[in-house]
């Protein structure tokens, strides 16, 4: 009776552990989203707290010629003051976009998240006040609805 007893809290602790790996790929860039989550305010208050660690930051994004920017806000964004945003290099090679396709299937690239509320992920550089080597740009309204 022990051995059964044994075998079945061995066999339930094997499923446990595979169940959570499989999960845990299918939810790394949102774990890892809400993990390093900071806001524009505390990167350009505390610019050495944050300097070469991976951030994501929410923002209005723009992605025209001349302005990659991640604002504070829409108000900001629309006046084009850079004071209060952050510049963005993104890294073209492993650049994911959240959602990756609109609902009829076409392709998405930078362009849709024009002007709109995102999370991107890079390295925050506290000289330059800039996101580097930025590898997801994800549309704000999935994230919020995830919660």
């Amino acid at each position: 009776m022990n051995r059964i007893v044994s075998a079945l809290v061995l066999l339930f602790f094997a499923l446990s552990s595979a169940r959570a790996k499989a999960s845990e790929s299918s939810g790394d860039a949102y774990s890892d989203l809400m993990l390093k989550r900071v806001s524009i305010v505390a990167l350009l208050a505390n610019p050495d707290k944050f300097n070469d660690k991976v951030v994501f930051v929410d923002g209005i994004l723009h992605n025209v010629f001349e302005d990659d920017t991640l604002y504070l806000n829409r108000e900001m964004a629309d006046s084009l003051i850079k004071t209060n945003g952050i510049g963005l290099h993104y890294n073209e090679k492993n650049l994911k976009l959240i959602p990756a396709s609109k609902s009829g299937g076409t392709k998405i690239d930078r362009n849709y998240f024009n002007n709109k509320l995102c999370a991107v992920r890079g390295t925050f550089k506290a000289d330059s006040h800039t996101l580097e080597d930025i590898s997801i740009v994800w549309e704000d309204s999935i994230v919020v609805k995830k919660h």
